[in-house]
């Protein structure tokens, strides 16, 4: 009686296996017998995983592809990006050479000013060095101060 329960039992566990199970579990024997409804929910279930992965295939690919896209974008906007910084370093470049030149320039303007007041201040001492009879300063180091500021 009691293994008549335990084959009945058996029987039921056996009967509630989906037919995938049941393979499984015949893997390694020669030969599996299979209702033909249960072998028929065995090529549903096949046809539906070869649906999946053609569908995960696909949307593979469309990643991969996206994904290369992606990937040029981004390249392209460095491209640019790199571009403009060498452009801007440039402009910055010219604008502190235009600096330095315009600060020559007008060191040079204070120096002329200060020479043409030197100058006024030298034929003033001329006169009195006339009467005095030293000699006259030289206007050589004001140009020299012109000539240094202009090549700053």
């Amino acid at each position: 009686a009691r293994d008549k329960a335990d084959l009945l039992k058996q029987l039921a566990e056996l009967q509630k296996e989906q037919p995938r199970d049941r393979l499984r579990r015949a893997e390694g024997e020669q030969q599996v017998t299979l209702a033909a409804s249960e072998l028929e929910e065995v090529r549903r279930g096949i046809a539906e995983q070869e649906t999946l992965i053609a569908g995960f295939q696909r949307e593979n690919e469309r990643l991969s592809k996206d994904l290369k896209e992606a990937k040029l974008a981004v390249a392209e906007t460095a491209s640019e990006a790199e571009a403009k910084v060498a452009a801007l370093e440039r402009d910055l470049m010219r604008a502190r050479d235009e600096v330095q030149v315009q600060r020559a320039r007008a060191e040079a303007a204070g120096a002329a000013r200060e020479q043409a007041g030197d100058e006024a201040g030298d034929e003033e001492k001329r006169d009195t060095t006339k009467a005095s009879g030293s000699p006259a300063p030289s206007s050589e180091l004001s140009n020299q101060r012109v000539l240094s500021a202009e090549v700053e």
